[in-house]
């Protein structure tokens, strides 16, 4: 789930109470550009601009995310109403959870979903063209300085045992001029590997979204995942790199968020068989069909359920 508005604080707590009640015992919460960063507090001033910009923006957030010839992330805009919590505010929730059993395990975006760190420094942003630039430019060494930075604060405020760094929804590679000379699925999977190795270091672990690392094949013969795809928008060609070869390149302790399950089984299959352990992202009880045979899966740890 992501970080309440400030006026919604006293719904949020009764939710996490009756999260407890229910025996919930684990929360991810988007943070972003959500949460007060007192060393970049441009971040939140870079947050709130495009918020107010992408609701103002002729038809809402949904038009803004489709309003260029390349493909842009979704926009989050709910998160903490647009604006952004308080640290103080912030270790309450925490509090809340801890005295309710639950841990929260925050999700801070990487690569891409990063219109907090893009817009606030556009000189990361990997498509300097881009009015709201929502990836960064993993050749650019101060896109990890920036987002390093921001991830010390969250440290701090939330101790996490976990950290959950996105990486769905990765549409932009090769734009700027360094990046083009790169693959990929190599650009991918050394940004998780990067990010991984700095939380490792620090005792954390990470988890990912899945999408980007799947080549399976739907029953209805549609191939689905990280795969390479070609389309023609605002009449200009966008071109879309494979990215699943990464899933042999990133560190096996990265925990995947698996969003793609309903879909078949072959991804679950496929990412337990490269040494993955996986959760099922975005779950939904009344489209779990064989669930014995997932049950069998000593990869599979568990289910997330979203609420956006």
């Amino acid at each position: 789930t992501a970080l309440p508005a400030r006026e919604d604080l006293p719904f949020f707590k009764r939710f996490i109470e009756w999260l407890g009640r229910h025996k919930l015992n684990t929360m991810f919460l988007e943070i972003g550009g959500g949460m007060e960063y007192r060393r970049h507090p441009e971040v939140n001033e870079a947050w709130e601009r495009f918020c107010r910009e992408a609701r103002a923006y002729p038809g809402g957030p949904d038009a803004l995310q489709d309003s260029q010839w390349w493909y842009k992330n979704s926009t989050h805009t709910e998160l903490a109403g647009g604006s952004y919590l308080t640290q103080k505010e912030l270790r309450r929730i925490a509090k809340w959870c801890a005295d309710n059993a639950i841990e929260i395990m925050p999700e801070v975006q990487s690569l891409s979903h990063s219109y907090y760190l893009a817009m606030a420094h556009p000189e990361i942003a990997e498509v300097a063209e881009d009015p709201w630039p929502d990836n960064y430019c993993p050749s650019n060494e101060r896109s990890y300085q920036l987002y390093f930075e921001l991830l010390e604060e969250i440290i701090e405020v939330l101790n996490p045992r976990l950290i959950h760094i996105g990486h769905d929804e990765a549409y932009i590679f090769n734009f700027c001029d360094q990046c083009k000379q790169r693959d990929a699925a190599e650009i991918y999977a050394t940004d998780i590997n990067r990010i991984r190795d700095w939380c490792a270091a620090r005792g954390i672990r990470v988890a990912i979204w899945g999408d980007k690392l799947l080549n399976i094949k739907h029953p209805n013969g549609v191939t689905y995942g990280g795969v390479e795809r070609n389309t023609v928008r605002y009449g200009r060609k966008f071109h879309l790199p494979a990215t699943h070869r990464c899933v042999d390149l990133i560190a096996k302790d990265v925990l995947i968020f698996d969003w793609y399950w309903s879909l078949s089984y072959d991804s679950a299959r496929m990412l337990a068989e490269k040494g993955f352990q996986m959760i099922y992202g975005n779950f939904h009880g009344p489209r779990f069909e064989n669930w014995v045979k997932h049950r069998q899966n000593p990869a599979l740890l568990g289910g997330e359920t979203s609420l956006w």
